[in-house]
Parts: C-alpha cells; structure tokens; sequence
C-alpha cells in the first residue's frame, strides 16, 4: 500500500468538510439575499432568520479552506513516499512559490503605480522635475546669497533628501512628501512644498556646521598664537638669564684674570730684587 491509499480516508473527509463549508456558505447568502428583500411572509423571514443564526454558528466551527489544505499536505507521510514523488513535490512547491512571488512583485507594482498616479494628481512631481523645481525657486527667489544652480545638482539634492551623509545627517531624511516611485526604492516622487522646506532646513544647518567649523579654526589659530608667544616669552626669558649669568662669569673671569696678572707681576718683582741682592 503506498502512501496514496495509506492517507486515501482523510483526504477524502477533509474534502467533504470542504465541499459542506462551501455548501453552507451559499445558503448563508441565499438567506442575506431573502431577508434584504421586502414582500414575504413574516413567518418566513423568522424562519430564515433562526437558519441564518444557525448557520453562522456552523461556520465559526468548521476549518477555512486555507487550513483544510495545510492539514491534507501535513498529514502525508514522506517517508513512505517514492523518490519521484518527493521530487514532484519539490517541483510543485518551488513553482507556487515562484508563482506567488511574482504575483506578488505584479500586485506591489500595479498598487504602487496607481498610488503614483493619484499623487501626480495632487500635484506630486518624479524626483527629477521636482528637483529642477527646487533649483528654480532658490535661484529666482534669492533664497541664499551663496547658493546658486551649481551648488544643487541632483545628486548632491538626493543626499538631501536621503540625510543619511555627512552633513545632512544633521538633519537626517525627509520624513513626509516622499514615495519611492520603483520597487527597487532608488527613485522618488515628491511633494515640492515639503521638498523645499526640508532642503531649505538642509541648507540652514550645513551654514551652521561651517559657521561653527570657522569658529573652531578661528579658536584653534588663537590657541596656536598664544601658544607660540608664550614659548616665545619663555625662550627670550631663558636667553636673558642665560645672558645675565654669561655676563656675571666674564665679570668674575676678568677679575680672577687680573688677580693672576698681579700675582705674577708682583712675583717677578720680587725675583728681580733678589737677584739684585
């Protein structure tokens, strides 16, 4: 007996259950359908209605179709199945997945284009035009003395609105008017007023990275100067004292010097007056 006819009995009530679940679901709204409708009997519509509590009572009991198959694949038994037909599972399996993968992708695809369409409606721009937008703006307007078109390419306007590198991480991201317009999230469709005040915030906060950045070089060059004239002033007090203590061993080099000078003169003196006598 293979594994086929070892699962034949379960299989088949499981298929009942199904069969009856369905069956009963039609009656369900047969019944909805009579009871909405005017014109009959009021007995019959207390009759239909006792059937419908009846039914719904059935239905919270009996399994969904979902679960039925789930308990029909896991009550086979593998290890009685042949090679081939563990292959074919394998086979099945793999397809439905891919199938339902792509499926899947397709669904994602037409929610999101529809999505984008409704936002173009509303005034939404692809990530290019919106970007072009912006530069539009910020030039005509003269929102800042020290941007200009060239200072906002595309890829430095994504960076942006990412917020994600230095140093717009300040920042960070863009938190509403942006929808990736692709699945694969690498292109953006955007709101050109949100877009605008959160490169506007951008742009004030790398002003005041640089601004604090000069304040720190400007501090740092301080400290470097006072710090060199300080050496300085050490240095020139060091060659001072050193100068002072040079002069005072001269000092006492020229006296010991005309100390020796006088003692050998006075002892040739001396020398000379005992030669004489």
């Amino acid at each position: 007996m293979n594994a086929t006819q070892t699962n034949a009995p379960a299989l088949t009530n499981e298929y009942l259950n199904t069969k009856k679940q369905q069956k009963i679901q039609k009656r369900e709204l047969w019944l909805k359908d009579k009871i909405s409708q005017m014109g009959h009997d009021p007995k019959k519509y207390e009759a239909w209605h006792n059937e419908l509590e009846q039914i719904q009572e059935k239905i919270k009991i009996l399994k969904n179709p979902q679960e039925v198959v789930y308990d029909r694949i896991r009550s086979i038994n593998l290890q009685k199945c042949t090679d081939n037909q563990l292959v074919s599972f394998k086979t099945k399996i793999d397809y439905e997945i891919k199938k339902r993968k792509k499926e899947k992708i397709e669904q994602e695809e037409i929610e999101l284009q529809n999505t984008i369409k409704d936002l173009k409606q509303k005034g939404w721009l692809e990530q290019g035009k919106a970007f072009a937008e912006i530069r539009r703006i910020i030039s005509e307007y003269h929102i800042f003395d020290d941007v200009s078109d060239s200072n906002l390419s595309n890829s430095k306007l994504k960076q942006m609105v990412k917020g994600s590198s230095y140093p717009w991480h300040v920042v960070g991201p863009m938190k509403a008017g942006l929808v990736y317009s692709n699945l694969e999230q690498s292109m953006f469709l955007l709101e050109p007023k949100q877009l605008l005040c959160h490169i506007i915030n951008q742009i004030k906060s790398k002003h005041k990275i640089d601004e604090w950045k000069i304040e720190q070089e400007k501090a740092k060059a301080e400290r470097i100067q006072a710090r060199a004239e300080r050496i300085e002033a050490r240095a020139g007090k060091v060659a001072q004292t050193w100068y002072q203590k040079m002069q005072e061993q001269n000092a006492q080099f020229e006296i010991a010097l005309a100390d020796a000078k006088a003692r050998k003169k006075m002892s040739i003196t001396e020398n000379a007056f005992e030669e004489m006598s």
